[in-house]
């Protein structure tokens, strides 16, 4: 009995002995009347006992909550440097981000820069840049079947282009006795490899697009009648009207050939530069002067200077008494401005251009500044002016070339060698066949204006 008591009393109070310690519980004890020796002893043990256990319990509580409060430090610690690594680890994978982001965006830039200044320089009618010739190309074409040439195999080459400075070439071989050796030759003075070299020619002045037809149908642009304008409620619209003509353009060929002995085939960068030089820019004067020129009838092309408005003053611009060539030419362009187009080009013979250069005044200074565009293009009021020799000494052409015709090119320029052509087999000869084929559409005749100095100083000069 005494034993439960005890146990009962000291599981009552054990909150009272680790809150406060054995002294508070055996004096609580003794005001509820316990007064015996015996029980006074034992519950004073018993509370000693599980004072001191409790103490033990507090200082292992103690022990452990510091354990776990320095684990949860450490692991802080721990997360926060992981956090710390983490976020360096994404901050250099931005940063390796962003600089190749910047680095393409400044690659794609440039690369912009450069194509909007390579339309700029097109727009004007020059790229400024030294295209490959035709005697490069037909040179690295020759090396690159020296071996055919040696067996004595047919070869074929072709090149894509579309303007006389980056023209299209096509070279076909069928003949199967071109000599086996060919031999770098020494180089004379006197020889001119290339004369015409950076020469303006009147089809890199004009947009190319390629054609399958032999005859291809176009719009023609006349003059337009009336035009829009302010209508108040109720009243009627203005009429306008558009002159449309609808025209044909056909294909014509121009070509040419040459007979050259097997020997001369044989001076390899010699006969290279002599078709360059002598067929090429044979057939490309013939091109010129049918762009220009061609009449329209029978096979001939109908050129440019045919469908062309004559040179007339504006109305409005004020008599000019002594005109002079650079007044002609400006006077022309604001003919052709006034029809609504913008001239890119002046075409003029050769020695009329150097009778521009050479005007002086009275007191002997040069009239003309010479003007140099980036392409290395002499100007005259910010146009081009090219020199052509099939504009006659006294004419002047001048137009929007860029957006008043079109050539259409059948075939671009080839060159071809035969060996089994009449005799050759038998004389070591090889006959050089040099052609083309190609349309002209001239959409807008009014883009062009033509004329003579002659009478149009007489226009610029009378009252």
């Amino acid at each position: 009995m005494e034993k439960v008591l005890f146990l009962v009393m000291a599981l009552s109070f054990i909150f009272l002995t680790l809150k406060d310690g054995p002294d508070k519980l055996l004096s609580f004890a003794f005001a509820g009347g316990v007064k015996t020796n015996f029980f006074e002893n034992l519950l004073y043990k018993a509370a000693e006992l599980v004072y001191f256990t409790g103490e033990e319990l507090k200082k292992e509580l103690g022990r452990i909550e510091g354990e776990i409060d320095l684990r949860l430090k450490k692991s802080e610690e721990q997360t926060l440097t992981s956090a710390r690594e983490e976020g360096k680890k994404v901050e250099d994978s931005l940063k390796s981000e962003l600089k190749n982001f910047l680095d393409e965006h400044k690659k794609l830039s440039q690369k912009q820069y450069d194509e909007l200044q390579t339309q700029i320089k097109k727009a004007s009618g020059f790229s400024g840049e030294k295209p490959e010739s035709f005697g490069e190309k037909l040179e690295k074409g020759l090396e690159a079947h020296m071996d055919s040439i040696k067996a004595k195999r047919p070869f074929k080459l072709e090149y894509e282009g579309k303007a006389a400075l980056d023209m299209g070439i096509h070279l076909t071989a069928p003949a199967t006795n071109l000599n086996a050796t060919l031999v770098q030759p020494a180089q004379r003075p006197g020889i001119l490899m290339n004369p015409n070299m950076g020469l303006v020619r009147v089809r890199d002045l004009i947009p190319v697009s390629p054609t399958t037809r032999e005859v291809v149908r176009y719009v023609r642009e006349g003059v337009m009648s009336g035009g829009p304008g302010v209508v108040g409620e109720g009243q009627l619209k203005p009429q306008f009207a558009f002159t449309l003509t609808t025209e044909q353009a056909t294909i014509t060929k121009i070509a040419g050939h040459a007979r050259l002995s097997e020997e001369l085939m044989e001076d390899f960068p010699y006969i290279t530069n002599y078709v360059t030089t002598k067929g090429v820019d044979a057939l490309r004067d013939v091109e010129d002067a049918q762009l220009l020129y061609g009449d329209g009838t029978g096979i001939n092309l109908t050129g440019l200077a045919t469908l062309a408005v004559d040179f007339a003053r504006p109305a409005g611009l004020d008599p000019i008494a002594g005109a002079t060539i650079p007044d002609v030419i400006r006077a022309a362009m604001a003919q052709i401005r006034v029809a609504k187009h913008a001239a890119t080009a002046v075409m003029l013979n050769p020695v009329a251009v150097a009778n521009l250069e050479l005007t002086k005044n009275a007191q002997g200074g040069y009239l003309y500044v010479n003007a140099i565009n980036g392409a290395g293009i002499a100007q005259i009021f910010r146009l081009p002016i090219i020199e052509n020799d099939s504009i006659g000494l006294d004419e002047f052409f001048i137009g929007d070339f860029r957006n008043g015709a079109e050539i259409l090119d059948r075939r671009q320029i080839s060159v071809r060698f035969y060996d089994q052509d009449r005799d050759n087999a038998i004389i070591n000869m090889v006959t050089i066949v040099i052609e083309e084929r190609l349309g002209l559409m001239v959409t807008r005749p009014s883009s062009f204006v033509r004329g003579n100095f002659t009478a149009a100083r007489a226009a610029l000069a009378a009252a």
